[in-house]
């Protein structure tokens, strides 16, 4: 377990520490102007930490027993920001935005594409581009122009990472239609595990949780076993704020 001392991330003081419980023991690490929730990379943690004074919106650190590290550092030539990360054991991962640009938006979700991007790295870094949150796809049928469209959150298992999407045609225009896709980070290869519109996706090991969203009320979240790609059950959280996945494909809620 990693978390902030005073248990509110947003409004960290320079120096607040990151606190880790582990099979190894307990160790504090001052890091200064944390942003954001802390997240486990193997035997360090991972976490975002304001960079402002230095015209820097922000660097990635890693800290272990020894002390803390930056694992990346954003060029000065960009604005940028991130206040969400999350790690496993191989990876730590960041979603990046550019402050300022704003996306347009329609009813049914459609966007303007992002110039946002999705940054990661071993757990020692460095750190680098992986892929753009808009993504171009190659032509189908009668559109020449398909794009993806990364939605909501990630979740991170190993190697694997596993996020919502929207796909749609850009000229004509059609409406989107929406996917959870597992992108496996060392080869590039894409993944589509779940064919409609999904809210929080959980991924450990060979089990993804999917928490189906509907027009009224999101659904059940789907347990899904990605060696057979059947769904091993089907479970009630709309009662709940926050759920996680075990490996073994447990399911524990608030």
């Amino acid at each position: 377990a990693a978390g902030c001392a005073s248990g509110d991330a947003s409004a960290q003081r320079p120096g607040d520490p990151v606190v880790a419980v582990g099979t190894g023991g307990v160790y504090a690490v001052a890091a200064p102007g944390l942003a954001g929730a802390p997240a486990l990379a193997g035997d360090s943690v991972a976490f975002v930490v304001q960079d402002a004074e230095r015209d820097r919106l922000f660097s990635i650190g890693a800290a272990s027993a020894g002390g803390w590290r930056t694992v990346y550092t954003p060029p000065r030539r960009h604005r940028l920001s991130t206040d969400a990360i999350v790690a496993s054991e191989a990876r730590v991962v960041a979603l990046r935005h550019r402050p300022g640009r704003v996306q347009t938006c329609v009813v049914g979700g459609e966007c303007t594409p992002s110039s946002d991007d999705v940054l990661g790295g071993g757990p020692t870094g460095p750190l680098r581009r992986l892929f753009g949150l808009t993504e171009r796809l190659g032509r189908r049928g009668s559109c020449r122009r398909r794009i993806a469209q990364l939605e909501e959150d990630v979740s991170l298992s190993g190697e694997r990472i596993a996020y919502a999407r929207r796909v749609r045609c850009m000229a004509p225009r059609r409406p989107g239609r929406p996917q959870v896709v597992v992108r496996n980070l060392r080869t590039g290869a894409v993944r589509v595990v779940h064919r409609g519109a999904a809210g929080r996706v959980d991924l450990a090991g060979q089990f993804l949780a999917i928490e189906r969203r509907g027009r009224r009320r999101d659904g059940p979240v789907l347990v899904k076993n990605l060696r057979t790609g059947r769904v091993a059950y089907r479970a009630d959280v709309s009662y709940a704020d926050h759920f996680s996945l075990g490996s073994d494909g447990t399911l524990a809620t608030t």
